[in-house]
C-alpha cells in the first residue's frame, strides 16, 4: 500500500507540473556517475553490440550502458510504473520499453526512446493494456508486439505507432513475445502453459505448442522460423519444431523456475537463466549442457543476452548489477552497479577529495574522477545519515527505521581502511541523522525516539541525551563554527542547542515538518526543506531566529534536501518527487537554475545533495540507486 500511495503521489506531482519554465530544463554538467539499479528485470543488446539497455521494476527506469566499459550513457525516465522489457530497433537508433500501466497517469506502458541522447519519442497506445511484460520489434522493423497481463498481444505498425490489432486466445498472462527471423511469425509464451504461433500481420493463429507444466516465461526463435526455444517455471527449457508443434529437446537441470532464454547470434548456443542463481549454456541441436555459471554474490537471474561475438554473456537480477560473464570459462568478469537501492545520504570529506553515498552500505568515491574506493559494509538496515569528520579520516553513519529495526546503531569508520572504530547503541526505532563536531571530539545523533544524543569519540561514552522534539527527529547538524547543534523533524521545529553543554538556545517554528537542515558556511543562517507543497524552503537568522526568507521551493511536491554553496550566496533544494534540483539566490529568493534531467526517478523518491567544500562540485544520490557528481554552476 505504501508503494502504491507513493507512486500515485509522484504521478500527481508530475501531472500538475505544467509551467513551461519548469519543464525541460535539462541535466547538470555531469562530471561522473556512479550507476546502479534497484533490480534488473529486462536486458537487451543493440544490433552492433555497442549499447546495452537494462529495465528495472524497482526504480521504474531504463538505463543505457556502453557495452565495452559499462559506462552509464543515459537514464530513460518516464514510466510511472516498473519496467520489465526493452528491445532495440534493427538499426539500433531507438529502443522500445514496456512495463506497468498506472491508471490516471495519461502515460502508456509502451514507450519509444532515441538512443543517442535518451530523448522520449512516442507512446504506443492500445485499446486494452495493463502490465506489459515483454515487447519485440520485427527484424524488418515494420511491427511492434507487446505481451500483456490482460491475456492479449497488442500489435502496432512501428513507423507511426498505428495500432493494428489485438491477438486473443491465451487464457493467461503473456510473459514473452518474439518475432521469427523472417518477421512473418510471432511466438507468445503464457501463464496458460502454452506457446502460440501467430501469422503477422494478419494475427491468424497457426499453432499452439503444449507440453510445459508451468508458466511459459520466455520464448526466442532460433536460426529459422521453424525453430523456437522456450523457458518455463516448470524448471525446463524446450527446443521446438514450430510447424509440427513437437518438442525436439527438453533441457533439464535447473532447480527453480527458468526466467529467460537467449540464443547466440549464430544460434550455436542457448543460455537459460533461472531463480536458482544459475545460468546454463546449452547446445540447442543436441540438448547437451555446455557450462553452468553462477556466483555467490548474485541470486535470481531475470535476464540474459549475448554479445554479437558470443564471447560475453550479459545478465541482470534483483541485485541491480549488470553482470559480464566469459562464456568460454563461465567466470563472472565484471559487474556494474554499486548501491542496490535508493541512495539515502551523501557527504563530502572536508578536503573535497572523497564523496560518500549510503544505502545498505556506504560507498566511497574519488570526488573528482568517480573511481570507486572502499565499500563500508556493516549495517543491517538502511543507512539514513552519514557525516565525514573535518579532516576526512573518520565517517559516522546511522541506520534503521521503525520499531523492531534490525539495526539502530551508529558506526564510526576509519576511512583509510574501512575499520569500525565504534559501534554505538544509537536510537530506539532507528537513527535518522549524525554529525561530527569540528574538533572531532563528539558525535551528535538524532532518531525516531525524539532524543538528541552526544557521544564522546575517544571511548564512545554517551555524554547526554536530550528530549524536546515530538514525532521523530529527522535531521541534525553542527554549525561550522562548532557553537551550535541544530535538530529538526516531524514537529516542524528547529531546536538550536549550545554545543558545549546541550542547553536549549531557541526554538524556530517552520511551516511544516522538516526533512533536512543546513547551516550557512559562516554559521549565521540556517535553512530547512519542508513537507509542504510550495513555500517549502525557509531561511532563518541563527542569532535571533528571525525568518529571513521563504522560498517557493518545489511548488508541486515536498522539498527533501537543502545545501548552501560554500560561499553562502546560493542555496540548492531538491525534491525526489518531481525529480528537480533548484538553485536559489539567498538574498533575493530568485530561482537561478533548475535541473530536471538525470535527477532520478522511481517510487519512494530521494534526492540528497551536498556541495564539495571547495565549491567546484556538487553531488547527489538518486532513487534509482545512482550517484552523480556535477559542476557547481556558480563556482568561482
Amino acid at each position: 500500500m505504501k508503494r502504491l500511495l507513493t507512486k500515485y503521489c509522484a504521478v500527481f506531482a508530475a501531472l500538475v507540473c505544467s509551467s513551461p519554465f519548469l519543464l525541460g530544463q535539462g541535466a547538470p554538467d555531469i562530471v561522473w556517475t556512479g550507476p546502479g539499479h534497484t533490480g534488473i528485470n529486462g536486458l537487451a543488446v543493440s544490433p552492433d553490440g555497442q549499447t546495452l539497455a537494462t529495465a528495472s521494476l524497482g526504480d521504474e527506469t531504463i538505463k543505457l550502458w556502453n557495452a565495452s566499459d559499462g559506462k552509464l550513457l543515459h537514464t530513460l525516465a518516464g514510466h510511472y510504473g516498473g519496467v520489465y522489457s526493452a528491445a532495440f530497433t534493427p538499426d539500433g537508433t531507438m529502443v522500445v520499453t514496456a512495463g506497468e500501466q498506472v491508471p490516471g497517469s495519461g502515460s502508456s506502458s509502451v514507450k519509444l526512446w532515441r538512443v543517442s541522447d535518451g530523448a522520449f519519442l512516442r507512446d504506443f497506445d492500445a485499446p486494452i493494456s495493463s502490465i506489459v511484460f515483454s515487447v519485440a520489434i520485427s527484424p524488418d522493423g515494420q511491427f511492434l508486439a507487446a505481451g500483456d497481463q490482460s491475456q492479449v498481444i497488442n500489435l502496432w505498425r512501428f513507423s507511426d505507432g498505428q495500432f493494428i490489432k489485438r491477438l486473443n486466445g491465451h487464457t493467461g498472462t503473456i510473459f514473452s513475445v518474439a518475432f521469427s527471423p523472417d518477421s512473418r511469425l510471432l511466438a507468445s509464451g503464457s501463464g496458460d502453459r502454452t506457446i502460440r504461433i501467430w501469422q503477422v500481420p494478419s494475427g491468424r493463429l497457426l499453432n499452439t505448442l503444449t507440453g510445459h507444466q508451468g508458466f511459459v516465461s520466455a520464448v526466442s526463435f532460433g536460426r529459422s522460423s521453424n525453430s523456437l526455444a522456450s523457458g518455463s517455471w516448470d524448471r525446463t527449457a524446450r527446443i521446438w519444431n514450430v510447424r509440427q508443434g513437437t518438442t525436439l529437446q527438453t533441457l533439464t537441470g535447473h532447480q527453480s523456475s527458468i526466467n529467460t532464454v537467449a540464443f547466440t547470434a549464430d544460434f550455436s548456443q542457448l543460455a537459460t537463466g533461472a531463480s536458482d542463481n544459475t545460468i546454463k549454456l546449452w547446445n540447442p541441436r543436441t540438448g547437451s549442457l555446455l557450462r553452468t555459471m553462477s556466483d555467490p554474490s548474485l541470486t535470481t537471474v531475470n535476464a540474459v543476452a549475448f554479445s554479437p561475438d558470443k564471447t560475453t554473456l550479459y545478465s541482470g537480477g534483483p541485485e541491480g548489477k549488470l553482470c559480464y560473464w566469459d562464456t568460454a570459462t563461465g567466470i563472472l568478469t565484471q559487474t556494474f552497479g554499486y548501491h542496490i537501492g535508493q541512495v539515502f545520504a551523501v557527504d563530502y570529506s572536508g578536503d573535497g577529495q572523497l564523496f560518500a553515498s549510503a544505502n545498505l552500505t556506504i560507498q566511497l568515491w574519488d570526488a573528482f574522477t568517480g573511481t570507486p574506493g572502499l565499500t563500508l559494509d556493516g549495517h543491517l538496515d538502511l543507512i539514513n545519515g552519514i557525516a565525514f569528520s573535518g579532516d576526512g579520516t573518520l565517517l559516522a553513519s546511522g541506520a534503521g527505521k521503525g520499531l523492531g529495526t534490525p539495526d539502530h546503531r551508529i558506526l564510526l569508520w576509519r576511512v583509510s581502511d574501512g575499520a569500525v572504530l565504534l559501534s554505538l547503541f544509537g536510537h530506539e526505532a532507528g537513527t535518522s541523522g549524525v554529525d561530527i563536531s569540528a574538533d572531532q571530539q563528539t558525535i551528535v545523533s538524532v532518531g525516531f525516539d525524539n532524543l538528541v544524543k552526544y557521544w564522546r569519540i575517544s571511548d564512545g561514552f554517551l555524554i547526554r541525551a536530550i528530549p524536546g522534539h515530538s514525532g521523530g527527529i529527522l535531521a541534525v547538524s553542527y554549525s561550522p563554527d562548532n557553537q551550535f547543534v541544530a535538530s529538526a523533524g516531524w514537529d516542524g521545529t528547529i531546536r538550536l542547542w549550545r554545543a558545549s553543554d546541550g542547553s536549549l538556545v531557541r526554538v524556530i517554528t517552520a511551516l511544516a515538518a522538516i526533512n533536512t537542515i543546513a547551516f550557512s558556511p559562516d554559521s549565521t543562517r540556517i535553512a530547512a526543506s519542508e513537507e509542504s507543497f510550495g513555500n517549502n524552503v525557509q531561511i532563518w537568522r541563527v542569532s535571533d531566529g528571525a525568518l529571513l526568507k521563504t522560498l517557493v521551493g518545489d511548488p508541486e511536491a515536498i522539498s527533501q534536501s537543502v545545501a548552501f554553496t560554500p560561499d553562502g550566496t546560493k542555496l540548492a533544494s531538491t525534491s525526489g518527487f518531481t525529480h528537480q534540483i533548484r538553485f536559489w539566490d539567498v538574498t533575493t529568493g530568485a530561482l537561478l537554475k533548475l535541473y530536471d534531467k538525470e535527477t532520478g526517478w522511481g517510487i519512494e523518491p530521494r534526492l540528497p545533495l551536498k556541495f564539495q567544500p571547495q565549491g567546484n562540485l556538487f553531488g547527489y544520490g538518486r532513487t534509482d540507486a545512482t550517484v552523480v557528481s556535477a559542476v557547481n554552476p556558480f563556482a568561482q
